[in-house]
């Protein structure tokens, strides 16, 4: 691997490339004229950028003002160093699922640590949302879900498991940050940046995915295109039936919300794996929390 970090940091480069055409008044979702081309055509798809608007938005300041090598170098540094620090802290702290889910999405953890992909901060986001709901903080985790809801799409079912579960408080700060993170959005990349996000999610559906999505798989086996955009309703569909069925066991309903929001895109890659620790996390915490209901029944036999 030569050259520079910046020649190999490919995601983190895609951010402030997006940045930098926000800020030439071009669209986040085609190359234009003298925009800086980090990537080529992703996956074969018509376009360099496969995430709602928000994130080119938060990168205009830094595409204008900031060096672009030095700022790659640093995102992915930082992103490196605190995810492998919190995968740490998550082993220590104990809890065996939570060891074997590390396990398990090993090659995804550190695959989207290396890249300087966005997941690294929105799966210990997500982790801690959790966590402050256990402790009872509700605002500040859905604050946390509606922000990385609208950053990248993948957690917008907790957001369900939050109405299912009658978190209010948690609920209410969600909506209203999401809501405000879609119109910083929409001021900053313009008004249609969300449709265009829609259409590239469409032609990448109608283009049969991403190898190894749910897209991809039913492509490979030589499904119809024309079924393709019905895939991701369809899985969202099961996900919210499946997240109300288990409203009485919010562990695994959350486990069933979070891998719902991966498994329903059909822009999916080992980045997008990697927010399923979540989902063992809360697993884990949900059989400590079984075990502990049961101990006093087991010290009285």
């Amino acid at each position: 691997m030569g050259g520079s970090p910046a020649s190999w940091i490919l995601d983190t480069g895609n951010y402030y490339a997006a940045g930098e055409r926000l800020n030439a008044g071009h669209s986040l979702y085609v190359y234009g004229s003298g925009d800086r081309h980090v990537l080529s055509l992703l996956f074969g798809l018509p376009s360099p950028y496969l995430y709602p608007p928000l994130i080119g938005v938060l990168w205009r300041p830094i595409a204008g003002f900031l060096p672009y090598e030095p700022v790659i170098t640093l995102w992915w540094a930082t992103g490196l160093a605190t995810f492998m620090a919190f995968l740490f802290w998550l082993i220590r702290r104990g809890g065996v699922v939570t060891s074997v889910g590390v396990l398990i999405l090993l090659v995804p953890l550190v695959e989207t640590a290396w890249s300087g992909n966005v997941s690294t901060f929105i799966t210990m986001a997500i982790i801690g949302a959790w966590f402050a709901l256990m402790r009872g903080q509700d605002r500040t985790a859905g604050a946390v879900i509606g922000f990385a809801a609208v950053l990248k799409l993948t957690p917008i079912f907790l957001a369900w498991w939050l109405l299912v579960e009658r978190r209010w408080g948690a609920l209410s700060a969600a909506i209203v940050v999401g809501l405000v993170s879609l119109a910083i959005g929409v001021l900053g990349a313009g008004v249609t940046a969300p449709l265009d996000y829609l259409r590239v999610s469409d032609a990448v559906a109608r283009g049969g995915g991403i190898q190894g999505s749910l897209v991809g798989i039913l492509a490979a086996l030589g499904a119809s295109p024309d079924l393709m955009p019905l895939v991701a309703p369809i899985v969202s569909i099961m996900g919210i039936g499946a997240v109300w069925s288990l409203r009485h066991r919010e562990h695994a309903a959350w486990a069933v919300a979070v891998a719902t929001g991966v498994f329903a895109s059909p822009i999916f890659n080992l980045t997008n794996v990697t927010l399923l620790l979540a989902a063992f996390v809360a697993w884990d915490e949900g059989s400590r929390h079984r075990e502990t209901s049961l101990s006093p029944q087991v010290r009285s036999g």
